[in-house]
């Protein structure tokens, strides 16, 4: 790209180029300088609305066998249909710091919600942040040998309350044993913390 970026800069002081080859030089600049940048920023968004025969997971009938005794459930128990909306928002970010062999910083962050019509118990937030380094291992060492170890954190809410929030840590590995084949690994710790609601 540093070539192409010399030539193009001197398109853009020659008083004589046309307009029109000026504005494809601007827009190859600016690509070249979007892929050139250290910092890699994604975004994906999706939303949507659904309706669920069976929202609350429950039996269709009061009646239920429990321990070979038939039992009789509360209503508020039994099969209710509902209609939700539910939004999802992913960003991921990436940090080249140029240098040989590959090294990276990879976040990414997830928000996903839910939003019942009438069953609020079901209503469901979740925030989970993924970071870490992304590494390729020296090829004296391991050649084509990449290492993730990375760091995770969770809340979870259900029915507007604190259902769960959780902290780990992991590490991911990747190995090209042939061409056709790759190997690949991942090991994690994670604590849970549930609310008791």
């Amino acid at each position: 790209y540093g070539a192409a970026t010399t030539y193009f800069s001197e398109l853009a002081s020659n008083p004589y180029v046309p307009k029109s080859v000026l504005e494809r030089v601007a827009r190859y600049t600016a690509e070249i300088e979007k892929r050139t940048s250290a910092h890699k920023l994604s975004a994906t968004v999706y939303a949507g609305l659904r309706y669920q025969s069976n929202a609350n997971a429950g039996p269709s009938s009061s009646r239920v066998r429990v321990l070979d005794l038939d039992a009789d459930l509360d209503d508020a128990f039994t099969e209710k249909d509902d209609t939700d909306g539910f939004a999802s928002l992913r960003l991921s970010h990436v940090y080249d710091f140029g240098r040989e062999p590959n090294l990276q910083l990879e976040t990414d962050l997830v928000l996903y919600g839910v939003e019942q019509a009438t069953q609020d118990q079901l209503d469901t937030q979740l925030a989970q942040l993924t970071i870490g380094p992304r590494i390729d291992v020296d090829p004296d060492v391991a050649l084509g040998l990449e290492m993730k170890p990375y760091a995770r954190f969770e809340y979870i809410a259900l029915g507007d309350r604190k259902y769960l929030s959780s902290y780990g840590a992991g590490v991911q590995a990747k190995y090209p044993w042939t061409d056709a084949i790759t190997l690949s690994a991942n090991g994690s710790v994670t604590n849970r913390q549930y609310n008791n609601t």
